[in-house]
């Protein structure tokens, strides 16, 4: 089985992998806002499309993990309280683990500074 014909079949939209790097990748930008298209180029992974994570990005937003606006002509996606809350509960669930043989540095480093933050106890998590 091809790694597109894999990545195709985990986006359902409930996806713990695809849903909690998401969030963690947002929440180690740091910053209040950030534009849809830029999370996006940063979270997917060389075989994967956009339009994969369109699903994932839907659900987060219906839960209230995420908020999106138009500014600018520019969709506009941040972190609530319960994405933060959200992150926390996927990380600690035992269904999440990354795929594949091999985990990008920068999602790698995002779970450091997210775990460094919370042996700190920095409320911000």
């Amino acid at each position: 089985m091809s790694e597109t014909k894999i990545s195709t079949e985990i986006f359902n939209g409930s996806d713990i992998q695809a849903r909690t790097r998401l969030l963690l990748t947002l929440w180690d930008l740091g910053i209040q806002e950030v534009k849809k298209s830029e999370l996006t180029e940063k979270l997917k992974r060389k075989y994967e499309k956009a339009s994969q994570y369109k699903k994932v990005y839907e659900q987060l937003e219906q839960e209230g993990a995420t908020i999106t606006v138009l500014k600018n002509r520019r969709k506009i996606i941040s972190l609530t309280d319960k994405g933060r809350q959200l992150l926390a509960d996927s990380i600690y669930d035992q269904g999440f683990g990354f795929d594949g043989a091999q985990v990008g540095t920068r999602l790698a480093n995002a779970l450091l500074k997210w775990l460094r933050n919370l042996k700190a106890g920095i409320s911000e998590i």
